[in-house]
């Protein structure tokens, strides 16, 4: 009911719901909420295998009260909740009346700086989770997804509910206890990447990862392409650019729409198919020319390669291209500004 009201007033916008509670097929209507937990570390943990639950259950569009709504949050409790709350499908900081402050200002200046660290990076990510959303809405498939629905024939990953997959290339491992700077994550079967430092490492496997308090375990599995977006205050500002980071050889789409009108159920949204052949001597990266009738507002496209060092040489549909450091070696950014044409490049190692 409430979805045809608002759909009868604003005819061409996407009507937003969120509640707490439902029935088998209220994913057709609403987000969903996990309702009034607890700012307790146990509340942290719980909210991952409550969410996969939902998602195996066909309700993609889930999450938790980052920082708990009972009760009064410390600061490394929000700086964790708000990390792992960057990477499920709703993300909001939520409290209850009588309870602490717990804005990310509310605290120190650390948290406030760490907090919104965590929501930048949630930015970072948006063009990926959007893309992951896209496919949800197409399949049925969760957004956040347990390992054992990727991995099925892997029995580590039958009872794993600390940790856990955004879509199909991201692995999430949350920090969810007090004063830990470490924690045991399950790699599956493939290769997969540190996001944060470029270490390789083989699948089927316990490894510890470093987990500063700056810092949630992201790993992405080799041969991913993961689409990121500029840090914005809103998702109202146009996306002026969007990079392509890449993590060995593969292929990848992202899709794209308005983000606002009902315009992508008649048609009007773009996929853009990016493919990465990375060799001995050289990488070869394809972005095709966007597919649909949706036009994204950018202006440029960057290719963030890894694992490669220095190039020789690198070459954008035949002609030199010039490429910089970003942030660390191994790690270079290239920069295009034809973004309306097929994109070929040559990167010699």
């Amino acid at each position: 009911a409430t979805v045809e009201g608002l759909t009868a007033q604003r005819p061409h916008e996407r009507p937003f719901l969120l509640t707490r509670s439902g029935y088998a097929g209220i994913q057709r209507y609403a987000a969903v909420w996990m309702g009034d937990n607890n700012s307790w570390w146990e509340h942290l943990l719980q909210t991952m295998p409550t969410c996969l639950g939902m998602g195996l259950s066909g309700v993609a569009f889930i999450g938790t009260d980052c920082g708990g709504f009972s009760g009064d949050a410390s600061a490394e409790l929000l700086v964790r909740w708000t990390q792992m709350g960057a990477f499920t499908p709703f993300f909001r900081n939520h409290a209850a009346a009588g309870t602490r402050d717990q804005e990310p200002w509310a605290f120190d200046a650390e948290t406030e700086a760490l907090v919104a660290d965590a929501i930048r990076l949630r930015y970072r990510f948006l063009p990926y989770i959007y893309t992951v959303f896209a496919e949800a809405h197409r399949t049925g498939l969760p957004i956040m997804r347990p390992l054992m629905l990727e991995y099925p024939d892997d029995p580590h990953t039958h009872n794993l509910c600390d940790q856990y997959l955004l879509g199909a290339n991201l692995l999430v491992a949350p920090v969810y206890q007090p004063g830990a700077t470490n924690r045991m994550v399950y790699l599956p079967s493939g290769d997969w990447v540190d996001y944060w430092t470029g270490t390789q490492y083989a699948g089927q496997q316990h490894i510890v990862a470093d987990a500063p308090l700056d810092r949630i375990p992201l790993f992405v599995r080799q041969g991913a392409i993961l689409p990121l977006g500029p840090v914005v205050q809103h998702t109202g500002e146009p996306a002026a650019e969007l990079t392509f980071d890449i993590f060995g050889s593969g292929c990848a789409e992202v899709y794209e729409d308005d983000g606002t009108s009902t315009a992508y159920a008649q048609g009007v949204w773009s996929l853009t198919r990016v493919t990465s052949h990375v060799g001995t001597d050289e990488t070869i990266v394809t972005v095709d020319p966007v597919v649909g009738s949706y036009r994204p507002p950018r202006t440029m496209v960057t290719l963030r390669l890894r694992g490669r060092g220095t190039p020789r040489s690198v070459m954008v549909n035949g002609r030199p291209a010039s490429w910089e450091k970003a942030g660390r070696d191994p790690l270079i950014d290239i920069q295009i500004h034809d973004v309306g044409s097929r994109l070929v490049v040559r990167v010699a190692h």
